[in-house]
C-alpha cells in the first residue's frame, strides 16, 4: 500500500481548504483550479493531479467538511438529543458545514454528484437523531407507531430554518426550547398501558 507523502498530503489539505473558503465567499461558480492554486499556493498542475476536474475538488472539498456524528445512548430521549444538538453542532460549526450547506445545494441542482454528496451530508447529520428516536420507541418513550421522518423534521427543522434561513446563531437555549418542546410532543405518542 502506498502512502502519500506529507508534502503531497499538505498541499491537498490547503487546496481544500482554499476550496472551502472560496465557495463560503464566492459560491461554487468561483471555484477555478486558478483561484484555488492563488488561494493556496499550490501549483495547478498539482490540483489537476490530485483532484482532475473542478467538480472532484469541489466535492472533495465538501467532504473534507463532513462530520461523523456518533450516536448517544443514555436512556433519555431528551439528554440523547441534548448530546447531538450541542456537541455535533459546534463540531460542525468548527467545520463550517451550516454555511456551506446552502451553497452547496444550490450548486448541486446543476451537478448530480455534489448532490449526491450534499444529501450524503444531510443524511449522516438526520442518522444519529433517528437512531435515538428508534432506541426511544424501543423503551416506549415515544409510541411504536410514531411516524419516525415526521419526528426528524420536527426535531432538525427548527434548527435548519434559525440557521440556514434566518441566519441567526442557533445558542444552547434555542437549542434546549426546541428539544424541550418536540420531546413533549412525542412522549405524548407513548402508548398507554390500561387503567
Amino acid at each position: 500500500m502506498l502512502v502519500a507523502r506529507p508534502r503531497s498530503e499538505e498541499a491537498r489539505q490547503a487546496a481544500l481548504d482554499a476550496t472551502v473558503d472560496l465557495v463560503l465567499t464566492g459560491g461554487v461558480d468561483t471555484v477555478t483550479f486558478e483561484a484555488v492554486a492563488a488561494e493556496s499556493g499550490v501549483a495547478k498542475s498539482t490540483l489537476y493531479r490530485h483532484f482532475g476536474t473542478k467538480q472532484a475538488m469541489v466535492a472533495a472539498a465538501a467532504a473534507s467538511c463532513v462530520v461523523e456524528h456518533t450516536t448517544p445512548d443514555t436512556g433519555d430521549l431528551a439528554q440523547d438529543l441534548r448530546l447531538i444538538f450541542t456537541k455535533h453542532r459546534h463540531d460542525e460549526e468548527a467545520r463550517r458545514v451550516p454555511d456551506l450547506v446552502p451553497l452547496l445545494l444550490a450548486a448541486s441542482d446543476r451537478d448530480p454528484e455534489l448532490h449526491k454528496l450534499v444529501m450524503a451530508m444531510i443524511e449522516e447529520r438526520r442518522r444519529p437523531v433517528r437512531t435515538v428516536l428508534q432506541l426511544a420507541q424501543l423503551r416506549g418513550e415515544i409510541g411504536r407507531d410514531a411516524d419516525l421522518d415526521v419526528a426528524v423534521a420536527v426535531i432538525i427543522g427548527p434548527f435548519v430554518q434559525r440557521r440556514m434561513i434566518d441566519r441567526v446563531e442557533v445558542t444552547d437555549e434555542f437549542a434546549d426550547a426546541v428539544i424541550r418542546y418536540a420531546v413533549d410532543a412525542l412522549r405524548a405518542t407513548a402508548d398507554r398501558l390500561p387503567v
